[in-house]
């Protein structure tokens, strides 16, 4: 299968999870990828405009710590051989995966039959300008709302299907080095969160809290400017710093229980992180649609964003250390199972091929 990935270059948590996606399931050698998105590659993008007219500047994210292989084309050289291509995945709907598109549609002198259109944004508006555009098979959405029925979540003119695409996890970049095992577990609780989202001071006060009554060990982090951390007198003291991403995923795998919540957006990538490993997921309901779901009581344990029944939840399982561990494992298997990177990407391919083909496409297939 040869695939054209189309890039954004600025960084983009949903655009990566496809990229690495197809570099894993594919291969460097079927890829032709067009913006070079350099950043994943070990390098730095420093060449590209900014709305606002300045210059933009992308370098190595931290999590990359096994970049890309080099994979660059010269822009003749993308537009030789989109003709060749099985699949055109747009990764994002922002300006330079669409002036990619641009000039697909100037080589070829028509719209591509073969485009599978994405949208990893923090809200759930639907792109309907570029659909009636460019007319893709079908359009991946990160942030389908549950409030609304699944079967209204459909783009009238054209008539297109709308699909939901969450983040994924980076299996391709998890430290080597990682011991999830219950002889490993270092600490009782474990949480890291940056303040994107007003609830997440909620999750870390109840993370305290339960754990100084019921007299666990935890690590406890947020960012340093955060008002949690200059304002609460009485849990000041406890936070401490974020961690580097390799040190922050070692220490998530070697805790008993860790926590997930929304952040700009209601999926956030803290969940596909967490849920890498035998760590016990307590997961506040991102309330979107996503292909295989985590199951409460099964993949993770379940809470509202009011977080008032956190307390509980810790308490059961520390209580229950058999039920804790089997939940963790549970979950970590079903990641692996059907939300890493390469698999994030096969289902994007099997719902375009699906309604390419004409066969069944109803929610049951992929478990929501």
């Amino acid at each position: 299968m040869k695939i054209a990935v189309l890039c954004h270059r600025e960084a983009d948590y949903g655009a990566t999870g496809i990229i690495l996606g197809a570099y894993d399931s594919v291969g460097t050698n079927n890829i032709i990828e067009f913006p070079y998105a350099r950043h994943l590659h070990g390098g730095v993008d420093n060449d590209y405009v900014l709305p606002d007219g300045k210059m933009g500047y992308t370098g190595p994210p931290a999590y990359m710590i096994r970049p890309l292989p080099p994979n660059e084309r010269s822009e003749e050289e993308f537009l030789d051989t989109i003709k060749d291509m099985d699949w055109i995945v747009a990764t994002s709907c922002r300006s330079q995966a669409i002036a990619a598109l641009d000039l697909i549609v100037a080589r070829l002198g028509k719209l591509p039959e073969n485009l599978i259109l994405c949208d990893g944004e923090d809200t759930p508006m639907i792109r309907e300008d570029l659909i009636e555009r460019f007319k893709p098979i079908t359009y991946l959405k990160r942030e389908l709302y549950t409030e609304r029925p699944f079967s209204s979540w459909r783009c009238s003119y054209p008539p297109t299907e709308i699909w939901p695409l969450p983040f994924a996890a980076y299996s391709s970049q998890w430290p080597e080095d990682i011991d999830d095992s219950e002889e490993g577990k270092q600490y009782d609780l474990f949480l890291s969160l940056g303040i994107t989202h007003g609830s997440r001071n909620i999750l870390l006060h109840s993370f305290i809290d339960t754990a100084n009554r019921l007299g666990l060990k935890f690590y406890v982090a947020t960012n340093q400017d955060a008002l949690s951390r200059r304002s609460d007198g009485r849990l000041a003291s406890y936070f401490k710093d974020m961690l580097s991403w390799p040190e922050y995923m070692r220490m998530q795998a070697q805790s008993r229980i860790g926590g997930s919540i929304r952040g700009f957006g209601r999926d956030a990538l803290h969940a596909w992180e967490l849920a890498s490993f035998r760590t016990c997921m307590i997961y506040i309901k991102p309330r979107i649609y996503m292909p295989y779901p985590f199951i409460d009581g099964i993949h993770c344990v379940k809470d509202d964003e009011a977080c008032e029944t956190i307390p509980h939840l810790i308490e059961r399982l520390i209580q229950e250390p058999g039920l804790r561990w089997q939940i963790a494992t549970n979950g970590c298997e079903h990641l692996r199972r059907y939300h890493t990177a390469a698999r994030r990407f096969q289902y994007a391919i099997d719902v375009a091929t699906r309604i390419r083909d004409g066969k069944e496409l109803v929610s049951e297939i992929y478990g929501f």
